[in-house]
């Protein structure tokens, strides 16, 4: 083992043993660099007479000495490190040369015979074989045509697909317009001899009194309530949500990424949308939605908790792609 020490171009030797001619891969060598070396690449040369045999450091900042450098014996063996960064401007280019540092005489070794063991790699090949074990799980360049969507393959890759939704038909109290589910507003009418006058009677028949109240309107006989949608109060609040915001977008594999009729990005299903009936819907197994008599109890109630579960609204670059952080929200990464 061998254990070296670089401050910037000095290199010092403070572990060493005895080297032998004919050896392969029998001598590691470790270096330790100070901080004027951090981001540099660094390459250890290794010279015995006329042999000069470059070799890359890895991550550990560990090598082997080539056995080239080890054919003959009586000669001494040296090392010297080389840094390297290459900035965009080659003028800012920066290369630090450590001095030579001598290992040691090569002694005499036992002799093999003329069994050949292969050759050191070259840096280029040293370099080809580090691209070729980068991290292989990646994927072609995501393409598409407007109206598509990104989805996931049988093998868990984004791709690009057509963006197929079931078609729904409108039930009884429903309306379908350019995409757009709603409820028709329904008006329950109860028809009684005479309208009753006392408390009591109110709470048995469900009526009101014969004088008008909020929603009813009062004939000769005829108590109707009326259910005339007044949407004054949802549309104030809904003003004041914050435009520049969308539902925090949240995905589980075998969804994709679309978007909706506001533009906003949505998490969804690929080929078809799993819908879940709310408080007076009905959805047949034919995809048919209907609806009891309107209530807007719900929708205030609902719209009363919008706002909490948002993000920022999504941006990105060309060539980003839309990913999900440790939290679980959507962002533009490369």
């Amino acid at each position: 083992m061998f254990s070296f020490t670089v401050n910037k171009n000095e290199i010092i030797m403070t572990e060493s043993e005895t080297i032998t001619s004919g050896s392969v891969n029998a001598y590691e060598c470790k270096f330790e660099f100070s901080n004027d070396w951090e981001g540099l690449s660094k390459t250890v040369t290794f010279r015995a007479g006329y042999v000069k045999i470059s070799v890359i450091l890895d991550s550990t900042n560990t090598c082997s000495i080539p056995w080239e450098v080890l054919e003959k014996d009586a000669v001494q063996l040296y090392c010297g490190v080389r840094g390297t960064v290459t900035a965009y401007d080659e003028e800012e280019d920066a290369i630090i040369p450590t001095v030579y540092c001598l290992l040691g005489t090569i002694r005499k070794g036992t002799e093999l015979g003329d069994n050949a063991a292969p050759p050191e790699p070259s840096v280029v090949d040293q370099l080809i074989s580090r691209i070729e074990a980068l991290d292989v799980d990646k994927q072609d360049k995501l393409t598409g045509v407007p109206g598509q969507v990104v989805g996931f393959d049988e093998n868990g890759n984004a791709v690009a697909q057509d963006n197929e939704s079931p078609v729904y038909t409108a039930g009884d109290n429903i309306s379908i317009s350019d995409g757009v589910i709603s409820s028709k507003n329904s008006t329950y009418s109860i028809v009684k001899d005479e309208v009753p006058e006392t408390p009591g009677a109110i709470a048995e028949y469900h009526l009101v009194d014969n004088t008008k109240a909020d929603n009813v309107v009062v004939g000769d006989s005829i108590a109707i309530p009326d259910m005339r949608y007044d949407d004054t109060e949802i549309l104030a609040d809904i003003a004041k949500l914050d435009a520049d915001k969308q539902n925090k977008l949240h995905g589980t594999a075998g969804q994709i990424v679309g978007f909706d009729e506001s533009g906003n990005a949505v998490a969804q299903a690929n080929t078809s949308a799993a819908y879940t009936a709310g408080e007076n819907i009905h959805i047949s197994e034919d995809n048919v939605i209907s609806a009891d008599m309107y209530d807007d109890t719900a929708i205030k109630s609902d719209i009363s908790k919008l706002g909490t579960d948002k993000q920022d609204k999504l941006h990105g670059v060309a060539g980003q792609v839309v990913g999900f952080d440790e939290s679980g929200n959507a962002v533009a990464q490369s």
